[in-house]
């Protein structure tokens, strides 16, 4: 039941939101309502990570990532981008250390 209340809010939102978008002069059709419902993919995820990293997430990915995305998924994938980073720092600062002791 949860799903099929869900899908249906997901559904009504995404017409509402073309309706008002074009001033109320187009309806979805088959294709736009199949490119809108495909699942999201790790890449789509970690690519949305990232530009939030960066602070660049275009408005049309995160009403995607809201619609479609699953919290705990951008939650997972920014953990791990953030541990990456963290190492990657770490990393870089024992080479500066290393360098200015040699030297």
């Amino acid at each position: 039941m949860k799903n099929l209340m869900a899908g249906f809010w997901e559904k009504l939102f995404l017409s509402e939101r073309l309706y008002f978008q074009t001033g109320g002069k187009q309806e979805f059709n088959d294709a736009e309502r199949t490119a809108n419902s495909r699942d999201i993919t790790f890449w789509d995820i970690f690519k949305s990570v990232l530009a939030a990293f960066f602070g660049v997430q275009s408005n049309r990915n995160r009403e995607r990532d809201f619609s479609q995305g699953k919290p705990h998924h951008f939650i997972l994938i920014g953990l791990l981008v953030a541990a990456i980073f963290v190492m990657l720092v770490y990393a870089v600062v024992k080479l500066v250390l290393l360098a200015a002791a040699a030297a």
